[in-house]
Parts: structure tokens; C-alpha cells; sequence
């Protein structure tokens, strides 16, 4: 009787308990003790503007998934290659009905409506809310300021600490863009030739066709000064190779930056370096209004879908151009890139149904940068 007594009182208690005690309890959730390395503070953003805040929700069984892949990659093991469906590593990703609908109560707490509020699944759950900076600033306990990278003079909005009612902590992975710093580039070179040791193409012969057998020891006469499809070919042992499942197998190619693959000079290089495989095209995807400028070629674009055609001919390729869409209107207190494409991309990538069995990518960033809790782990777990 006594006990019966006793939990009545408890749920009643909890029913009493007005709403907002649930959220009033507030942990960081990340925090910088200094500004990254790079970055300066530059200004104050407009209070009024929009755009989209990402909530990465917690996946439910991420270690089960990691412990499919461990097995289905062991050669000794009864499940070798035996990989999930998609539709059985979404289920392993997913992320409880209760933390969609514990983070939804805190929103609409926060004046939220539902129209302003986007589920998207894919390598687990993510909700997109639609909100002004002030909004953003009320619901993370924060303040966001413009940031400036001095050796790459962009501008990006962030905030050097973050943080959420205790409650939310079980149920959220990550938000952004909030603590991540980093500026997306195309990674340097790591070797370079000396001008005086360069020699005019007539003194090495064509660098379109090897000077030697491929298949010998030694390297192609012109690769010592140059690095063609040919030579990396010839490196790799596969001048002779021809793919067969070309039916089944695609090759991806990400792109950002506003970095576009131009359809004609694609066509000049392979009659150049694989006159066998002119002709060959290469489709672009647009992500995240990402865009395909055939006026206006990008370097790198250019450089990973004339390189990777070249090589991997004929099996189909697929560019996909990110973008990095800014949420407010570009001024000189404003800044000029606040999306981080990363996320964009691999959100996109694992929503589609099928996608390449193999993707490349030449783009990188400062680990340092990037919180520990946010995308040096969400985005890594959404890769696998």
C-alpha cells in the first residue's frame, strides 16, 4: 500500500514538473579554451539572419555496427564479406524515438514550429532547424562571432563553446555549425621539381606512351620529370589491365570550393594521355546547390576527374560538386563561407540508395581544428 502511495507520488511529481525544468539544467558541450590556431576574431554577425543549424543525434547501436564490420573484414571469420544491407546498417545507426522526440520538445520549447524543422536520415539522424542567429545563440547558451582565417583570409561564423540541457546530452552527438574551425583546402603537393633540372618534352620523348616496357623494373623515362596516367599506370602494374565489371562498378569523385570539371578540356587531356578512352564522360552531381560552371574550370576539379578518367577507364565515373552555400548575405562584417561541406556531402551520400564502390577525395583540413565530439567523430563513424 505504502508503496503504491510512493510512486503515485513520484509520477504526479513529475507530471507537476512545468516543461521548462526539464531544459533549465545546462552542461557544455564543447568549448575551446582559446581561439584555434589561425583564426582570429574578426566581428559580431547580424542578429537576424538566417541559417541552418545541423543536429547530429546519437546512433543507438554504432558499436554493434562496428563489430558487423570487424567480422565481415576478418578473412578467418564465418561471416567474411557477408556485408549488411543498407537498410540493416540504417537500423544500426538510428538514432531512439525518444531522442527525436526529446530534442523536437526542446525546440518547440524554444519556438521552433515543426515547419522549420527538417528529419533527415542517413548514417543516423540528423535534425535540420532553420534558425537567426539570436535563435541559435538562446538555444546553445553561446555567442557567435565572425572569425577570421589569416592565411586563407576566409570568414566563417563559429563560436568557441557551446552547450545543451543536461537531458540532451545522452541524445545529441553533435551540432554545427558551432566549435569546428576548420577551412576546407585542397591538400599541397608533397614533392616538386627543381626548374633548373627540367628538361623540354622532345629530349624525353612523348609522356603519353611509356619510353620502356611498363611492366619492366624500371619506371618510365619521362616519369622521373613528370607523373602522367602512363606513368601511374605503368607504377601500379596495370598499363595492361582492363576492368571487366564495368557494368557494376563506379568510381566517385568529391569535389567543393566552387571547384567545377570542365567537359572540354576533359576531352583535350584524354587525347592527350588515353587516346583510347576520348570520348569518355564524366557526370556531375550537385550537391548542396553545389553547381556545374562549364565557364569557369577549377583547377583541382579538373586535375581529380582528368587523372582519375584516365586511370580508371572504363569504368564509369561520377563528380560531385559540393557546395558551401553561405547563410548570409556576403558584406565587409559578414562572412563569405559558414556551411561545412564535409557534412553536406556524406549526409547526401548516405541517403542515396546506391552509391560508387570506391570515392575519392584531395580535399583536407587542420585536426586541430575540429571538436573531438563533433565532426572528428560523427562524420569519420558516417564514412564507415
Amino acid at each position: 500500500m505504502w508503496l503504491t502511495l510512493l510512486l503515485c507520488s513520484i509520477l504526479a511529481f513529475v507530471a507537476a514538473t512545468p516543461l521548462h525544468e526539464l531544459w533549465d539544467v545546462i552542461d557544455v558541450k564543447h568549448s575551446w579554451s582559446d581561439i584555434p590556431r589561425g583564426w582570429s576574431y574578426d566581428s559580431t554577425p547580424p542578429g537576424n539572419h538566417m541559417f541552418d543549424l545541423h543536429i547530429g543525434l546519437a546512433q543507438s547501436r554504432i558499436d554493434d555496427l562496428l563489430g558487423h564490420l570487424m567480422e565481415v573484414s576478418e578473412p578467418t571469420h564465418p561471416r567474411y564479406g557477408q556485408h549488411l544491407t543498407k537498410e540493416e546498417a540504417e537500423e544500426l545507426v538510428s538514432s531512439s524515438l525518444g531522442a527525436v522526440d526529446t530534442v523536437k520538445n526542446w525546440l518547440t520549447f524554444h519556438g521552433i514550429n515543426a515547419s522549420r524543422i527538417t528529419h533527415r536520415k542517413g548514417g543516423g539522424d540528423w535534425l535540420i532547424v532553420r534558425v537567426t542567429v539570436t535563435e541559435a545563440e538562446q538555444l546553445l547558451d553561446t555567442k557567435y562571432h565572425v572569425y577570421h582565417h589569416e592565411p586563407s583570409g576566409e570568414m566563417i561564423v563559429r563560436t568557441l563553446s557551446y552547450s545543451l540541457p543536461h537531458i540532451l546530452h545522452q541524445h545529441v552527438d553533435m551540432i554545427a555549425p558551432t566549435t569546428y574551425f576548420g577551412t576546407l583546402r585542397t591538400m599541397r603537393r608533397t614533392s616538386f621539381l627543381q626548374p633548373e633540372i627540367i628538361r623540354p618534352l622532345a629530349e624525353v620523348g612523348s609522356l603519353a606512351d611509356p619510353v620502356v616496357d611498363p611492366l619492366a623494373a624500371d619506371t618510365p623515362l619521362g616519369c622521373t620529370l613528370n607523373v602522367t596516367p602512363a606513368c601511374l599506370r605503368a607504377l601500379y602494374n596495370s598499363t595492361n589491365y582492363v576492368p571487366r565489371a564495368t557494368r557494376q562498378n563506379q568510381l566517385g569523385i568529391a569535389g567543393y570550393l566552387d571547384q567545377y570539371a570542365n567537359d572540354a578540356d576533359l576531352q583535350t587531356f584524354l587525347g592527350m594521355f588515353r587516346s583510347d578512352a576520348k570520348g569518355f564522360t564524366v557526370p556531375t552531381v550537385e550537391v548542396n546547390r553545389g553547381g556545374n560552371d562549364q565557364n569557369n574550370p577549377g583547377i583541382e576539379a579538373n586535375l581529380d576527374v582528368q587523372y582519375a578518367s584516365a586511370i580508371s577507364y572504363p569504368t564509369p565515373n561520377i563528380y560531385y560538386s559540393t557546395g558551401g552555400s553561405p547563410p548570409f548575405t556576403p558584406d565587409s562584417v559578414t562572412p563569405n563561407n559558414t556551411n561545412e561541406p564535409y557534412l553536406e556531402w556524406i549526409t547526401y551520400m548516405l541517403s542515396q540508395p546506391t552509391i560508387p564502390q570506391v570515392i575519392t577525395t584531395s580535399y583536407g583540413d587542420d585536426e586541430q581544428t575540429v571538436p573531438e565530439d563533433g565532426d572528428s567523430g560523427s562524420v569519420p563513424l558516417s564514412f564507415i
